[in-house]
């Protein structure tokens, strides 16, 4: 058991997809960033869910949505996947799915949706990067951000650049 709780500064959001292991891809150690994990890697309400609560109990700074290339969410169209879990299960799905076709609006979207919520403090940061399976390398796509005051209403515009800090 833990004797106290982590100071953690840090939430990355990734993908479930066991060849990307965001703590590997990133070098975070043991207790420096909380990871949620989730399909496609995608800010859905629940994740947000978890980061506003992050950033209430550990004084939140920093949030990194990574995805990755191949991915099967991006593969998939929502009700495509819904109708073959129909199939495959016999029963009715009225799940939803953060299917994507476009990957570099899809991580524009997930960074957005993090900067609008009224809930985090604008003082914030949040990123976009995609981890390359193949080459296994890691590259910026939405360039770190401070969220600001009211949060902008998109990530690649009135949002607050923050130096020193890109992947490439």
């Amino acid at each position: 058991m833990l004797d106290r709780m982590a100071d953690i500064r840090t939430v990355v959001v990734g993908c479930m997809d066991s060849r990307v292991v965001p703590e590997e891809v990133l070098g975070i150690g043991a207790g420096e960033a909380q990871v949620l994990r989730v399909s496609g890697g995608r800010v859905t309400p629940e994740v947000l869910a978890g980061i506003v609560a992050s950033a209430v109990l550990f004084d939140l700074h920093e949030v990194v949505v990574m995805h990755h290339t191949d991915c099967a969410m991006s593969k998939w169209t929502e009700s495509g996947l819904r109708a073959e879990i129909e199939r495959v299960s016999g029963a009715p799905c009225d799940m939803e799915f953060p299917a994507y076709a476009d990957a570099d609006a899809a991580l524009a979207d997930d960074v957005e949706a993090v900067i609008r919520s009224p809930h985090l403090s604008p003082d914030l940061t949040v990123s976009g990067l995609r981890y390359d399976v193949d080459t296994a390398t890691l590259h910026t796509v939405v360039a770190p951000i401070r969220r600001g005051r009211g949060g902008a209403a998109n990530p690649r515009a009135g949002a607050e650049p923050v130096r020193g800090t890109a992947v490439d």
